[in-house]
């Protein structure tokens, strides 16, 4: 009994760390800023593209319908086996004045990861002055590139993030894919993903300022020059979470850097289905822990006691009429689902879903455990018919 006493003591001191950093964090990840100057650079905005034939039309018809005036756009088919080729075959020609460029995917190199691959051939098309590498499963407001230049503008920023309104359609959508968004919101620091710590002694600075690095590759802007500083898709090539990799390199080279919340400008749909998503997270859930499994055992563990064990121990509480062991429990439940309300609140998602966390948790605590088997067994994971 009192080795449950001291996971419940641990689990509410990691909740009470995440309310914090959730309040503080709430006022960091702002929006994109509104189009209020006339257009300052030129953008190449770049999508690769393999088996899209579901959503890059509907991808396509936002980019093009963009108010921002200076921009060209190129998709690269990345040897599709699908129809995606053929839907950007008669959207180009359909479009005839557009500055639409379509190329085809050279064949991926061994040591380059299909991604990284696809984006590398498109920065060597791209004659903007600032590339916007978005998701073929994206969709831009009309205003997104105004916003972006904006942005660029008034942040002085060589490179930035944007991270998008997330659709949910099926049930198992609404109760997974937020959770990315409470990790964000309650684990990282979003003040340091941009600027430095005061309270660090400047002489740690340089070794420690791409620690707190993060983006979401769905939408990654860079200027020309940032990018070929520090070595594009090229330095990260066979990095499953590039994303995070680049954010490090930019940090690491000390550019202007942010993240911004795209929820009135970016939207994307990543899946549709729970066997979509669990493969779509299978693939690169280790990565994100930089393949360090005491770490990914440590989280796994955390979050267990956190959101996992309160609903047991609630239980054992009543049965044995334990007081103290009720209060905890009840507590350690209501503190998530409320993060959730207004987390939820923020994103505009039904936020009845917010109860079912503990769910989602439960999901990802089984997701863990067969990302750990594939790891220990060398399996691999099979995306978009390519080995990952």
């Amino acid at each position: 009994m009192e080795l449950l006493y001291y996971a419940l003591y641990l689990g509410l001191s990691f909740i009470s760390f995440q309310v914090i950093v959730f309040i503080r964090n709430t006022h960091q990840l702002t929006n994109l800023p509104k189009p209020n100057s006339s257009p300052r650079y030129s953008y190449s905005v770049l999508i690769p593209a393999r088996n899209e034939e579901k959503s890059i039309t509907h991808c396509l018809a936002s980019v093009v319908n963009q108010t921002y005036s200076n921009y060209e756009i190129i998709i690269l088919d990345d040897r599709s086996t699908d129809h995606t080729l053929s839907i950007l075959n008669s959207f180009k020609n359909d479009h005839p004045t557009l500055n639409v460029k379509i190329i085809q995917g050279e064949q991926k190199p061994d040591h380059w990861l299909g991604k990284n691959w696809a984006c590398h051939q498109l920065s060597k098309q791209a004659t903007g002055q600032v590339l916007v590498f978005i998701d073929a499963d994206t969709r831009l407001e009309p205003t997104f590139l105004g916003s972006v230049d904006t942005a660029i503008s008034t942040y002085r920023l060589d490179a930035l993030t944007v991270w998008p309104f997330q659709i949910l359609g099926s049930f198992w959508e609404k109760v997974i894919i937020p959770h990315m968004y409470f990790v964000i919101y309650t684990l990282l620091p979003i003040k340091y993903t941009h600027s430095d710590p005061k309270w660090m002694p400047n002489q740690l600075i340089p070794r420690f300022r791409s620690s707190f690095a993060a983006a979401c590759g769905q939408c990654m802007i860079f200027t020309k020059n940032c990018y070929a500083v520090i070595g594009g898709h090229e330095k990260v090539k066979d990095q499953v979470v590039e994303d995070v990799q680049l954010a490090r390199l930019i940090r690491a080279n000390n550019f202007n850097f942010r993240m911004f919340h795209g929820n009135d400008s970016f939207s994307c749909r990543m899946y549709s289905s729970e066997a979509e998503i669990f493969q779509g997270f299978r693939k690169n859930f280790l990565a994100g822990f930089g393949y360090n499994i005491p770490l990914f055992l440590l989280s796994w563990f955390l979050h267990a006691s956190a959101y996992v064990l309160p609903w047991v121990t609630l239980f054992i509480g009543l049965l044995m009429n334990k007081g103290l062991m009720i209060v905890l429990s009840i507590s350690m439940i209501l503190l998530p689902i409320l993060i959730r309300y207004h987390m939820d609140e923020k994103n505009r998602w039904q936020r009845p879903f917010g109860v079912l966390h503990v769910l989602g948790v439960l999901w990802f605590n089984r997701l863990a455990l067969i990302v750990l088997l594939d790891k220990l067994t060398g399996k691999k994971v099979n995306w978009k018919n390519r080995s990952v």
